[in-house]
C-alpha cells in the first residue's frame, strides 16, 4: 500500500473564495436594491416638489402619500427608504469584497427593512384603506432582497465546494 501526500487542507474552515466567486450575488442584490432606490428617490422628489404621483386609476397613491403615516416628523418615509436602499447597495459591495461584518449588517438590515415594509403595508390596508403602487413595489423589492440574502444559494460568501474527505490518497 502506497500513501501519497497531498497539500494540507484545513478541515476546520472552508477555503476562501475569490472575489469573483463572492461577487456573483453582488450584481443581483445591488440591482434589485437600485430599483428600490429609484422608487424611493422618486417618491422623495415628489414629496418635496409637490404634485400628484402618477399611479393607475384604481390605486390610492396620493391618499397614502398624503396620509399622516407618510412622514415621521418632517422626514418623508420615502427618504428613509432612499437611505435603506443606498446602505444595502454599499453593504453588498463591502460583503462581496469579503467583509464578514458587512454580511452580518446586510442580513440585519434586510430583516429590519422587511419589518418596516410589513408595517407600512398594514397601514395601507387597515388604516388608510388605500394602496400605493410605488409602496408595494418597495415592499416587493425588500421581500426579494430578504429572500436573496437569507435563502439564496450561498449569497455573498460561504463555500459551495464540498469539504475534502481526506488529506491523503490511498493507492492499493
Amino acid at each position: 500500500m502506497t500513501v501519497k501526500n497531498r497539500p494540507p487542507v484545513s478541515m476546520t474552515s472552508p477555503p476562501s473564495q475569490t472575489l469573483s466567486e463572492r461577487s456573483r450575488w453582488l450584481l443581483p442584490i445591488a440591482s434589485i436594491a437600485a430599483i428600490g432606490l429609484i422608487d424611493s428617490a422618486y417618491l422623495t422628489y415628489k414629496h418635496y416638489a409637490g404634485g400628484l404621483v402618477g399611479c393607475s386609476a384604481q390605486a390610492g397613491c396620493d391618499d397614502v402619500l398624503n396620509s399622516p403615516f407618510a412622514t415621521i416628523g418632517d422626514v418623508p418615509v420615502a427618504l428613509i427608504g432612499v437611505c435603506y436602499y443606498a446602505l444595502a447597495i454599499g453593504l453588498a459591495f463591502s460583503a462581496a469584497s469579503g467583509s464578514a461584518k458587512s454580511k452580518l449588517l446586510l442580513k440585519s438590515l434586510s430583516i429590519s427593512g422587511m419589518a418596516a415594509s410589513c408595517y407600512f403595508v398594514y397601514l395601507q390596508l387597515a388604516v388608510v384603506n388605500a394602496i400605493c403602487e410605488y409602496c408595494m413595489l418597495s415592499f416587493g423589492v425588500t421581500s426579494i432582497l430578504l429572500l436573496m440574502i437569507w435563502l439564496g444559494r450561498r449569497p455573498l460568501g460561504g463555500d459551495a465546494r464540498p469539504a475534502p474527505r481526506s488529506n491523503y490518497f490511498v493507492k492499493l
